[in-house]
């Protein structure tokens, strides 16, 4: 499948069974640094392991996005990047910009990098791992850097 479309059905499934979270302390998070201002997912949270594939989408108060489709069902490391089968994204819904890639650009530096899935608890449904990615937006031709991004006991479906 390709990126794209792993993107888009990643976007619309986040959008169909994602949750909120009431609790003020969670034993859990998604965070990241956006060009390197700090980020936390705290409205729409979404983990789902299915059909070959772990997606992680977090979303933030101010609309702005992560969403992460990786190819494979168990920890390890995730390349993102054009031609890869593993994709990320950032988009913020109140942007005249709103959506960056890692599958926009050739060029490494554009829009490429890293997940790596730490550990999957099957017993308590939890993900837990670091990223690490450049996203590109190939209309504008520039990029968001997304660094130091930490995955914690996320609650994943099957």
């Amino acid at each position: 499948m390709k990126p794209i479309k792993i993107l888009f059905i990643l976007v619309v499934l986040s959008l169909m069974a994602c949750h909120k979270e009431s609790v003020t302390n969670p034993p859990w998070e998604i965070t990241a640094n956006i060009d390197g201002r700090p980020w936390k997912a705290n409205q729409q949270i979404f983990s789902h392991i299915i059909g070959g594939y772990i997606m992680i989408s977090g979303s933030d108060s101010s609309g702005r996005s992560i969403n992460l489709s990786l190819k494979g069902s168990v920890a390890g490391t995730y390349p993102l990047g054009k031609n890869r089968e593993s994709s990320a994204s950032y988009s913020d819904s109140l942007s005249d910009t709103p959506l960056f890639s890692t599958g926009w650009s050739n060029d490494t530096t554009l829009a490429g990098g890293t997940v790596v899935i730490t550990s999957i608890n099957t017993s308590n449904r939890t993900i837990t791992g670091t990223f690490s990615f450049n996203a590109y937006n190939d209309s504008l031709g520039y990029n968001k850097a997304i660094t130091q991004g930490v995955i914690r006991n996320l609650p994943f479906l099957y």
